[in-house]
């Protein structure tokens, strides 16, 4: 589901056994659009989203 997200941002998500999730991102601004995919997905699943 959440890799889903990821490719539908333009970012390759892979799904790791024993790890999570695995994301390449190959450019200065799809760092943004990353963490924008992980907020919503994690507001979605009702976690609270960390930000440091």
């Amino acid at each position: 589901m959440y890799c889903a997200d990821c490719h539908e941002a333009g970012l390759a998500g892979q799904t790791i056994p024993g790890e999570g999730v695995r994301v390449t991102i190959g450019a200065y601004e799809a760092d943004d659009t990353f963490v924008k995919v992980a907020d919503g997905f994690l507001r979605r699943t009702g976690v609270e989203p960390v930000h440091g």
